[in-house]
């Protein structure tokens, strides 16, 4: 059983490894396209110009920016016109609530008690 342990840790070690490794390429991948931008940035405005600064983050804002809400990489979430203009519609639920059975959110489940009566309700989930 000693041997199996070992045998689990050098795997352990070997995917976290393989983890740590794809993780750096992916990072000086990063920093290269980064390098380029900055380059192009200071060709278009001169080296050192706040200008060259803004356009550089503006550019690396916008190949991150994405919103979950309505799947646009326009703007993020925070910015998201559907969020101004219904803002409560996105979190409602159009799913009639059922009061004859009662249910549980400790539980998350249909059942004999309430969340307010639930017996589990001193439990962390």
């Amino acid at each position: 059983d000693e041997i199996g342990s070992l045998e689990n840790l050098l795997e352990d070690k070997i995917f976290a490894e393989s983890e740590l490794n794809d993780r750096i390429a992916a990072l000086t991948g990063e920093v290269d396209r980064l390098q380029r931008e900055l380059v192009r940035a200071r060709g278009a405005g001169g080296a050192g110009t706040a200008a060259s600064a803004d356009a550089l983050r503006a550019a690396v804002a916008d190949e991150h920016t994405y919103c979950d809400i309505c799947d646009s990489r326009a703007h993020g979430i925070a910015d998201c016109p559907e969020l101004a203009t219904r803002p409560e519609s996105l979190f409602k639920q159009d799913v009639p609530v059922d009061l004859s059975r009662p249910y549980c959110d400790n539980c998350e489940s249909f059942g004999g008690h309430w969340t307010d009566e639930c017996p589990h309700g001193d439990d962390v989930f």
